[in-house]
């Protein structure tokens, strides 16, 4: 009995343990540690073929229906195991294709039919899923000219509530915590798809054998998300501490997102501008990762103000924390508790999220790092992530810092924004 309640504590403790992996992963440039690992300067056998023909499950609620099939069947196999294959990233942004979507069966609506009596599962995969990262690269072996293949990787973040992911070999999936206060906690879905095309005819290859990946050149900007705005140059890092935030005004920034298409999209003003400072310019703190309980709630989400014209004239709606998930996905969450030289202490919050709705403009605080994408083929939204910081006894009130941080986490290593930032910086500079 005793082995027993230990073989379950065990697996509880790795249950939590992977929860809290998933709670910190980032999917938007420059986070880490990233969602799902990209394999620049590896070589490596990436999609595991050992149960073939056989549909895999994922169970993202516990919801008995709501359930959806993703992936293709593989139809032939190339290769063998010991084969191996170099492959280049194509940087035109036209190299994804509409016909490169990840393809889906809709189960919710597999029982209704056409007039003509044709099932209509098969939806297309943007109806539940925001797309966020979209990559196509050519694969060719040295030895071997007529091994080669098209291979497609398409990342995505659930914008309904799923019960369970049927999926097929080439699929990774990560649940993570939607915001509530409720009781029931549901989860969104994180999706990776990779599969090898046939470059004639787009059948869906099987292959065991290994890729290299040729690393893009600096200037890769073929990526689904944008910077908005200038860069800011970011502080040194010195001695492992590091500037979160450069702040620079105390009146928001303000970026046009669809210029092509003002009328599609609301326009979003951050209403959580800083209201005090916190510690010196030359101050250091500690932060360590805490407080798993105050994660992923509704209160933890900061303040938006939405602009409908409607009437004819904008007017603002202050978003509800409540409501804050029918307006963006949130994809990454995490809250440090930090100390300065062993006197003042202060929290560090980390929020990541995508914009569900097309977005006209944005207007934000220094310590929101924003890009934009395509949401549609004529609308842009946003994707954002905050660094804010609150007082012990309030995180509602947004303070700033300016001192410099060291985020101490045993499971990984300090890198990120800043380092990302760094490269943009001197890539603009021209060095």
């Amino acid at each position: 009995m005793d082995s027993y309640f230990g073989v379950i504590f065990f697996l509880t403790i790795l249950g939590y343990l992977g929860l809290q992996q998933t709670n910190a992963c980032s999917i938007l440039p420059g986070g880490f540690p990233m969602c799902f690992e990209e394999y620049y300067g590896k070589e490596v056998r990436e999609i595991d073929f050992k149960r073939e023909h056989k549909i895999h499950e994922f169970h993202v609620n516990p919801i008995d229906d709501d359930n959806v099939r993703l992936g293709q069947q593989w139809e032939e196999s190339i290769g063998h195991s010991r084969d191996e294959v170099e492959c280049k990233k194509y940087l035109s942004e036209n190299a994804y294709k509409p016909e490169y979507e990840t393809k889906m069966y809709d189960y919710r609506i597999h029982n209704k039919k056409t007039l003509d009596d044709t099932p209509i599962g098969i939806a297309p995969v943007t109806s539940l899923f925001v797309i966020t990262k979209k990559e196509v690269w050519h694969c060719q072996s040295d030895y071997d000219q007529y091994l080669q293949f098209t291979r497609v990787l398409t990342e995505m973040a659930s914008k309904e509530v799923l019960g369970k992911i049927f999926y097929y070999d080439g699929i990774e999936i990560i649940d993570v915590p939607i915001p509530s206060q409720k009781n029931e906690k549901l989860n969104s879905a994180l999706v990776r798809e990779i599969k090898y095309l046939h470059p004639e005819n787009n059948q869906v290859l099987k292959y065991e054998g290994e890729l290299v990946f040729k690393k893009p050149r600096d200037n890769d900007d073929s990526g689904i998300f944008r910077l908005v705005g200038s860069v800011r140059s970011p502080s040194l890092e010195i001695d492992d501490f590091q500037r979160d935030v450069v702040y620079n005004y105390k009146v928001p920034w303000s970026y046009g997102i669809n210029s092509e298409h003002p009328e599609d999209g609301h326009i979003y003003t951050d209403d959580q501008k800083p209201y005090g400072d916190i510690g010196q310019h030359d101050d250091k703190a500690i932060c360590e990762l805490t407080m798993p309980s105050r994660i992923y709630t509704e209160k933890s989400l900061p303040y938006w103000n939405y602009w409908d014209n409607s009437d004819g004239y904008y007017t603002p709606n202050l978003i509800k924390q409540k409501e804050f998930t029918e307006h963006f996905i949130v994809t990454k969450h995490e809250l440090w508790k930090c100390t300065i030289e062993n006197k003042e202490t202060f929290f560090r919050q980390e929020l990541e999220y995508i914009g569900r709705k097309p977005m006209n403009t944005i207007e934000y605080f220094d310590g929101n790092y924003v890009w934009e994408y395509n949401i549609n083929e004529k609308s842009k939204s946003v994707a954002i992530r905050s660094v804010h910081y609150f007082k012990e006894d309030d995180l509602t009130i947004n303070y700033r810092y300016y001192g410099m941080v060291k985020l101490i986490n045993p499971n990984r290593r300090q890198q990120g924004l800043m380092e990302f930032l760094k490269d943009k910086f001197h890539s603009y500079r021209g060095e």
